[in-house]
C-alpha cells in the first residue's frame, strides 16, 4: 500500500484580523493553516510629547495606537508598517529595527519620538541614543493574551513576535517554530522552543516561504 501523506498543520498566531495573508500563503503552498490568535492589544494612555524632529515606527501596531500628529520626518521599519502611514520619508532595506536605526544615521541634535509597546527590548532606543539622539520612548500600547485563547492540534507554529512566543509557551505550546526575524528567534529560544527556520525577508511572505521550506508534505 502506498504511504499516506498529509500536509502539516501550522498554527498562525497573529492578532485577530492580521492572519489573512499568512493563511492564504500557507494554503497555496499546500500546508494546513490553523488560526489561533495569541495576541490582543490595548492602549496604555501614556502622555505624548508635543515636539520632535523624527517620528519612528517599528511596528504597524504602534501606528494604530499612535494618537498624535504625523508630523516631522517619519521613518518606518518595513512595508507593512509603512502602508498604514499616509507618508514615509525613510524605509530601510531590511525590515529590522537594527536596520532602521542604521539607516537613520547620525542623529546628533535630533529629538526622536519612538512610539512602542509597553514591554520591548531596549536595543532600538539604545541605538538611537548611541547615534546622538534625544529619544522620547513612548509606550502607546500593551500586548495581552486573549482571554479565550487555547491551542488546537498542530504540528508547528508561526511566530511573528516575542510576545507570541511567550504566550504560546504560556499555553503549553512546545512544537517546532518558524519565526519572522532575529529578535523573535532569540525570544523563542529563551522560551525553550526549537526554531526550525527564520524568515528572510522578515515579512509575511518570508514567513510563508520559510514555513514551506521547513515543513514540506510528509508521511502522516
Amino acid at each position: 500500500m502506498a504511504p499516506q501523506y498529509r500536509s502539516k498543520r501550522v498554527l498562525v498566531t497573529r492578532s485577530e484580523g492580521r492572519n489573512a495573508s499568512l493563511v492564504q500563503g500557507l494554503a497555496a503552498a499546500g500546508l494546513q493553516p490553523v488560526v489561533c490568535p495569541l495576541l490582543a492589544f490595548e492602549a496604555t494612555g501614556a502622555p505624548l510629547p508635543s515636539t520632535w524632529d523624527i517620528l519612528v515606527f517599528t511596528s504597524a501596531t504602534a501606528v494604530e495606537f499612535w494618537t498624535g500628529p504625523l508630523k516631522g520626518f517619519i521613518a518606518a521599519v518595513g512595508p507593512r508598517t509603512a502602508e498604514r502611514l499616509p507618508r514615509v520619508d525613510l524605509l530601510p532595506k531590511q525590515a529590522l529595527a537594527a536596520a532602521l536605526a542604521e539607516a537613520l544615521g547620525d542623529l546628533r541634535g535630533k529629538r526622536v519620538c519612538y512610539p512602542r509597546a509597553e514591554v520591548v527590548a531596549p536595543s532600538f532606543a539604545e541605538a538611537l541614543r548611541a547615534a546622538g539622539a534625544e529619544v522620547e520612548s513612548v509606550p502607546v500600547y500593551r500586548t495581552i493574551l486573549p482571554p479565550d485563547a487555547a491551542l488546537p492540534e498542530h504540528d508547528g507554529v508561526l511566530l511573528a513576535s516575542g510576545s507570541a512566543a511567550r504566550n504560546y509557551t504560556r499555553l503549553g505550546g512546545r512544537d517546532a517554530a518558524v519565526v519572522i526575524g532575529p529578535s523573535t528567534h532569540r525570544e523563542a529560544l529563551r522560551c525553550g522552543l526549537e526554531v526550525v527556520a527564520v524568515a528572510d525577508p522578515h515579512t509575511a511572505e518570508g514567513l510563508v516561504a520559510a514555513a514551506t521550506s521547513a515543513w514540506p508534505p510528509g508521511p502522516s
